[in-house]
């Protein structure tokens, strides 16, 4: 999966950045907030590419969940799915900040999760 190009976000938006990926063509967009919640860039760029290096596990356990709860929103696969992201987003923000502490980043970490 290659990282086709980068798109700066204008309008007001939730997150501070995500990834879109576009299986048919292999490639993925990295979009970023023109007014992130974070201050460290490299962290932020880092975290999406972390969920884009685990992109495919991550369809697997939401395929899992559809296969396991329907297609349709239910309290319990609301449950199942809120615990996952939660785990998930926690553990790319943890390898994000072990590259960059492992890299001697001399910009400030984040000590809390990325409110993406």
């Amino acid at each position: 999966m290659a990282l086709s190009r980068q798109k700066l976000i204008k309008k007001k938006w939730n997150k501070s950045g995500d990834i879109k990926v576009d299986l048919d063509s292999k490639h993925a967009l990295l979009m970023i907030s023109q007014n992130p919640r974070c201050e460290n860039l490299d962290q932020l760029v880092l975290h999406e590419l972390i969920h884009l290096k685990l992109w495919g596990m991550d369809q697997i356990n939401e395929d899992l969940l559809d296969s396991l709860y329907g297609s349709r929103d239910t309290k319990k696969k609301e449950f199942a799915y809120g615990q996952y992201m939660t785990i998930l987003e926690a553990t790319v923000q943890d390898l994000t900040k072990a590259f960059l502490t492992a890299n001697k980043s001399k910009k400030p970490i984040s000590l809390n999760r990325l409110k993406d």
